[in-house]
């Protein structure tokens, strides 16, 4: 499965990440068609680094064309049991009309604006200062709306609030049994 963390600007997705990626145990770093990514036995995640405190990872830190990220999916998929995606870079209807073909869930998260910018000063990066207003973050809404409204995406798209701790741990938990890494464990176990 394809499980894919999405939201605005400062709406959690990399918080969310590392939840999910520190309870998945220890990772190991690749490369394959300048694509960075880590693997956890039968998982991958893409991004440059496997702990927080990092800006650029998730699709950010990914320096490639929608084509070859495409591509990336398609030969990955075959390896991995589950590819685990944080980010907005590829979310187009071109991208998520091509992952349709796999199993594909996209987790949503949701914030309120004023939450949103909030997070975004705490932040302060180069681009949270130059680049998050209000009407920027309007627009990305807008955008996600008009992206996730569409009839077709509707059985792959999961919405989910992310306005504090106790709802960012129960949509990391609901991803962590979608992983469930100790099932390939007990797979194996089955055949002994």
């Amino acid at each position: 499965m394809i499980i894919w963390i999405t939201g605005i600007s400062a709406s959690g997705k990399s918080t969310m990440y590392y939840k999910v990626l520190s309870r998945l145990g220890v990772g190991y770093k690749n490369m394959n068609d300048c694509i960075p990514f880590y693997t956890f036995n039968d998982i991958i995640t893409i991004g440059r680094y496997s702990q927080s405190g990092k800006t650029l990872n998730g699709t950010d830190g990914v320096m490639v064309s929608k084509d070859r990220f495409k591509r990336f999916i398609d030969t990955e998929y075959q390896n991995y049991r589950h590819i685990l995606i944080e980010g907005n870079k590829f979310t187009t209807e071109e991208v998520l009309d091509h992952l349709l073909k796999y199993d594909l869930k996209v987790f949503h998260l949701t914030a309120s604006l004023e939450e949103t910018l909030v997070r975004s000063r705490k932040r302060n990066t180069g681009f949270d200062n130059n680049k998050i207003t209000l009407q920027f973050s309007k627009n990305h809404i807008k955008r996600y709306e008009r992206l996730y409204n569409k009839t077709k995406y509707k059985k792959n798209i999961e919405i989910r609030p992310n306005l504090n701790i106790k709802d960012s741990n129960n949509t990391a938990d609901e991803i962590f049994r979608i992983l469930d890494p100790k099932l390939n464990q007990r797979r194996l176990l089955d055949f002994e």
